[in-house]
């Protein structure tokens, strides 16, 4: 295995070098600053890359590569940005261990990975979480769909209580996902689940690529979707489609189904206002992902502002703690704090698609 750490204290790296090549045998390069591993990782090939904890300001995802896996290397047993962090003062055995796994977990992640049969990737799950009510986040998935829709064939699947499909997109058939769920209760066939599908699936009428299967038909089917229900519906729309993206609409509450949501998604997406109640809800999500990451490999996750609270770049990276800033948008325009001019759904959506990169860092 060969291994790069990017630590500035040159003696301990010089004495960890020493130590796991003589225990373990693995080959461990040593660079002391961000610059110089980014050159290394062009020119070699590493199957994973130790972070020191002093580097904390890093995104980790910005050294992961398809066969690379990334760690936190730390003196303290925290986790560090929901990021896999291993302890710098276990064993070398143990360390090595570690590494085995983290590779292995990465490399196995990556291979579930679809594609088509250009080597695009085709299925890939975005999901969008508020943090906070009134955030925006359903706005924000739906103008991502529209984005995504213009060159690819895109699913938005509006997995939250209100309907918030039907102010944005026009489709005919009335059935939602409280009728798939229904059917796939009863003693359903697989070998029918194409048609089932194409029974709920719409096609919208302005965007030709974006199909949806809109939100639950009353508030109480919510409790419908359990698990087990969301399992079967990824996987039969992952056998049954090749859509390049599906977008999914959810709601935000701590629960085994939460984290399910998070482990069937390839890429998680916050969309915060930025208030001081949202301020924290965030801190609490970064909690359980950091508990979360202890035990699992968690896809990327990136944070949309809302931007009518008036958040600095400092204070947007201080919420963010790690997530890659995805997007702005204003929810608001005009009027004043006390009483803001609030903009519709599709007025904020118009002006989303006037940034020629919008949505590129979730691309």
């Amino acid at each position: 295995m060969n291994v790069l750490l990017l630590d500035q204290n040159e003696a301990f790296a010089k004495k960890f070098i020493s130590a796991m090549t003589k225990v373990t045998g693995t080959q461990v390069s040593f660079c002391n600053n961000v610059d110089a591993c980014r050159e290394m990782l062009a020119k070699g090939s590493y199957q994973v890359v130790l972070i020191d904890g002093a580097f904390d300001s890093v995104n980790p995802r910005d050294f992961e590569g398809k066969h690379t896996a990334v760690a936190f290397f730390s003196n303290m047993r925290d986790t560090i940005k929901n990021t896999t962090t291993i302890y710098k003062y276990e064993g070398m055995k143990e360390i090595y261990e570690q590494l085995v796994q983290l590779h292995a977990a990465h490399t196995e992640r990556e291979v579930k990975v679809s594609t088509d049969e250009s080597g695009r990737i085709k299925n890939e799950i975005l999901t969008f979480m508020p943090v906070g009510g009134g955030t925006g986040s359903s706005t924000v998935a739906m103008a991502a769909a529209i984005q995504f829709a213009k060159n690819d064939k895109v699913l938005y699947l509006n997995l939250e209580q209100m309907h918030a499909e039907t102010v944005v997109f026009k489709a005919e058939k009335k059935k939602t996902i409280t009728n798939l769920i229904s059917t796939l209760d009863t003693n359903f066939q697989k070998e029918q689940a194409k048609l089932l599908f194409d029974d709920i699936i719409q096609s919208d009428e302005h965007f030709g690529n974006l199909q949806l299967i809109r939100g639950f038909t009353n508030m109480e089917d919510c409790e419908s979707l359990t698990e087990a229900a969301l399992t079967n519906i990824i996987e039969l729309l992952k056998k049954c489609y090749e859509f390049r993206y599906i977008i999914i609409d959810a709601d935000f509450g701590y629960s085994a189904f939460l984290k399910s949501l998070i482990l069937h998604s390839d890429k998680l997406v916050f969309v915060s206002a930025g208030y001081e109640m949202a301020n924290r809800k965030m801190e609490m999500m970064h909690r359980y992902l950091d508990v979360l990451s202890r035990d699992e490999i968690l896809p990327r996750q990136f944070v949309v502002f809302n931007r009518y609270y008036g958040m600095n770049e400092e204070q947007e990276q201080k919420v963010a703690n790690g997530m890659t800033i995805a997007g702005r948008f204003a929810r608001f325009a005009g009027g004043t704090r006390e009483k803001p001019q609030r903009l519709s759904t599709y007025s904020v959506i118009q002006e989303m698609m006037k940034t020629q990169d919008a949505f590129a860092e979730l691309a």
